[in-house]
């Protein structure tokens, strides 16, 4: 764009990224703007995409699909509808519309998820090096919604085990799903894990300076884990106005220290 080649063309000429998973992966931003109005998140979408995935690249129409499907998803809660809405948003001669069709002709047979991935893996080896492309990793997202029927944990499954780009897989289903279906009790279990997890580490590594990598395995971190994931899970009950993140993880790291100090006391008067 500098040089003065403006969108589309900035986006289309000497880009071998054209037809990658780039464009898709940023469209949950429109959601927020255009929530149920899928052809008004498509044009933004399109003009977010074409700039760095050109106008007609199976990145640009991979966007549009999903964008379609994202908005759709604040008012329509039948998930063979919502595919069904970003499909006709798309060329029907494209790529991704040949990959989703693959997905929903192998769901309608009966066939199990790994044959359908499989077949679209095939279809799409041409496109790139074969990974990372948008048709094979949208279909991907299909495979989730179609065959996870509307479980959020199964579909996630389904859609990462097809492998190939699965931070974009997962987000994308997560995008979808989030106005679907009320998934604050996975997320908090999520943070219980992670947070005292993170805290942890944040102890050892920069406040007591300890090296743990040439340790498979700690006892006493395991147990401090367990305590911070069961104060996470009680301070659920408790309004904070900061949330129950820190408070745990402030809470964790203090344990960390404690245990720390407590130890090398016990060393000084052994």
């Amino acid at each position: 764009m500098k040089m003065g080649m403006v969108p589309p063309l900035s986006g289309w000429d000497h880009n071998a990224f054209k037809d990658s998973n780039g464009a898709f992966i940023r469209t949950e931003i429109w959601a927020c703007l255009a929530p149920g109005c899928p052809d008004v998140a498509c044009k933004y979408v399109y003009e977010d995409a074409c700039v760095d995935h050109g106008a007609q690249s199976e990145g640009t129409i991979a966007a549009v699909f999903v964008a379609a499907v994202e908005r759709a998803a604040f008012v329509e809660k039948d998930l063979r509808k919502l595919v069904e809405i970003g499909f006709s948003r798309i060329p029907a001669d494209s790529r991704v519309a040949q990959s989703v069709r693959t997905v929903i002709e192998c769901y309608d047979k009966g066939m199990d998820y790994k044959s359908a991935r499989d077949l679209v893996l095939a279809q799409n080896a041409d496109i790139g090096d074969g990974w990372f492309q948008a048709p094979s990793n949208i279909a991907y997202v299909v495979i989730g919604l179609l065959w996870g029927e509307g479980d959020f944990k199964k579909s996630m499954l389904y859609a990462i085990n097809c492998g190939d780009d699965t931070d974009c897989t997962g987000g994308t289903l997560g995008a979808i799903f989030l106005p679907l279906y009320d998934i604050t009790d996975f997320l908090y279990f999520i943070g219980s894990v992670f947070a005292p997890m993170i805290a942890i580490q944040i102890a050892d590594f920069f406040i007591l300076k300890q090296n743990k990598e040439a340790s498979a395995f700690s006892i006493k971190n395991l147990i401090i884990w367990l305590v911070g994931f069961v104060l996470y899970r009680m301070l659920m009950n408790v309004d904070i106005i900061i949330g129950n993140t820190l408070p745990d993880m402030i809470i964790t790291i203090m344990i960390c220290v404690a245990f720390s100090k407590l130890g090398n006391l016990k060393e000084k008067r052994g």
